[in-house]
């Protein structure tokens, strides 16, 4: 027996694509998820998707780290600029299991949200995920398992101009085979688009769109150290190379940060939460015309684990939660371009 509960968000910027449907096996229902179906608001967590929906000009959360012992959130959240919202919260088998680092972009062609991959952890060991889903403002449909080959900490991003998700980037099973091809989601397998190339040289960093076109911010390697590492540059994706651009002043940055477009014409947002530098504060950096620059000002707190994503209809850049080192945390802030706003709280666990 199922119980689906209809939400409709009339005030929350939402059309009808996007009612939320909230499908609950009743049979079986652990605690863990008859609580998170009563929040208001997703919760502490880490290692979650993100991504932005310019049809309903909302900012979508995915899955993440959830407080306890092996623990992973499986809901999908929207964010308006006022409040919070649950999408969808499901049973088991009606969409993709909860996870951490899954890869997250909007289709803007086919007008859905792509869901690939991610991991597990526990008793010591990983498990890393191969599948991917699509959710079309109802309901999640599994799409493929097999066709992209198994990676980690990847990137993903809508490619306007080739009307495509892109992905690339990212390590192996045991972080020693990089991967550097790239791929293009067709609606039912990713396609194969070019062999290594210069992301052969990099371990991972982040995809942005920006007015400029799909950009990401490669990180080697080989050039970690105890102020951190070196980002090797930014590359634009051409629709069919990388063509690397000029990155002056780049600075030493904790692994795997989220980065952004910014709110400035052409211009790239990375939050630093200098979670693995004791003897740093978490800092902001923003590209701009060949050139990274410091934020100064009010920060968001010392994190690992936390996402961000541009809001383009309010040209905000929006992050969420992350992993103090102590506790999950469930807080969210706004860059303007210029300084950061804390616009929610949440309790931590």
């Amino acid at each position: 027996m199922r119980a689906v509960v209809r939400q409709r968000e009339a005030n929350a910027g939402l059309t009808a694509r996007h009612v939320a449907i909230v499908s609950l096996a009743i049979a079986g229902l652990g605690a863990f998820d008859q609580v998170a179906a009563q929040r208001t608001s997703p919760g502490a967590r880490s290692g979650h998707a993100m991504a932005y929906d310019p049809i309903n000009r909302c900012v979508l959360v995915f899955g993440g780290v959830a407080a306890g012992a092996n623990r992973y959130h499986d809901d999908l959240w929207s964010w308006n600029g006022s409040r919070w919202s649950l999408v969808a919260q499901w049973g088991v088998g009606d969409g993709p299991s909860g996870r951490e680092d899954a890869l997250l972009a909007f289709d803007g062609a086919s007008q859905r949200l792509v869901l690939r991959g991610g991991r597990l952890s526990g008793a010591g060991s990983m498990r890393l995920l191969t599948d991917t889903w699509e959710w079309d403002g109802r309901t999640w449909a599994f799409r493929d398992s097999l066709s992209a080959g198994v990676r980690l900490h990847g990137n993903m991003a809508f490619d306007s101009a080739s009307a495509r998700v892109i992905m690339f980037g990212g390590v192996s099973t045991d972080r020693r085979e990089l991967r550097s091809d790239g791929r293009a989601w067709d609606g039912s397998s990713w396609r194969l688009l070019l062999p290594p190339t210069l992301l052969d040289t990099v371990l991972d960093g982040g995809a942005a769109i920006s007015g400029l076109g799909v950009l990401t911010v490669p990180v080697a390697i080989t050039q970690g150290g105890s102020d951190g590492w070196a980002p090797t540059g930014v590359l634009r994706w051409s629709g069919s190379a990388w063509e690397r651009l000029e990155a002056r002043n780049a600075p030493r940055i904790s692994p795997k940060v989220p980065v952004s477009p910014g709110p400035l014409p052409g211009s790239l947002v990375m939050f630093d939460g200098a979670c693995c530098m004791t003897d740093r504060s978490p800092l902001t950096w923003v590209w701009q015309s060949g050139s990274w620059t410091r934020i100064a000002g009010p920060q968001p707190s010392k994190r690992r684990g936390a996402n961000m994503v541009y809001d383009a209809a309010r040209h905000r850049v929006v992050l969420f939660g992350g992993d103090s080192g102590t506790a999950l945390l469930a807080d969210l802030w706004e860059f303007d371009g210029a300084r950061w706003t804390l616009v929610a709280t949440g309790n931590p666990r």
